[in-house]
């Protein structure tokens, strides 16, 4: 994301389900990247904070 490709972002953090069903709480920061395993929910989110950030890409992602 460096490249700037999604916009400049300072923090992304959520909880999100893979392919497989299997939930995850991440926590993004330039400095660091947790990814933890978590329980289910009945829907997930993501929080993207920075500026000029590219919505449709961001949705493209997951």
């Amino acid at each position: 994301m460096a490249n700037g490709e999604y916009g400049l972002i300072v923090r992304a953090k959520g909880v999100v389900s893979d392919l497989n069903g299997v939930w995850h709480e991440f926590n993004l920061t330039p400095e660091e990247v947790e990814v933890v395993a978590c329980s289910a929910r009945p829907i997930g989110k993501i929080c993207v904070i920075g500026s000029k950030i590219d919505e449709h890409q961001i949705k493209d992602l997951f």
